[in-house]
């Protein structure tokens, strides 16, 4: 009983942190990718609205690939 509890635990905890850190980089790395499009002036103009609905996305799908991979073990874990 314990062993299919921590077999669970464990990695739905990495995947709670692994998504946050992962979507602290995304996020990151939109940050420096529209920083750049306002340095080289394209004459765009940036939409921050697109752009944070586009990381919630990302992160969406993260958290969502994390919780396929916990539903994963669990199935295992009861096998």
């Amino acid at each position: 009983m314990m062993k299919s509890f921590f077999t669970i635990l464990i990695p739905s905890v990495l995947g709670f942190f692994m998504t946050f850190a992962l979507s602290i980089f995304f996020d990151f790395i939109l940050f420096l990718y529209f920083l750049k499009i306002k340095n080289i002036d394209f004459k765009l103009t940036i939409n921050y609205q697109e752009t944070f609905v586009f990381s919630l996305k990302i992160m969406a799908l993260i958290f969502l690939t994390s919780l396929l991979y916990v539903l994963v073990l669990k199935e295992k874990a009861v096998d």
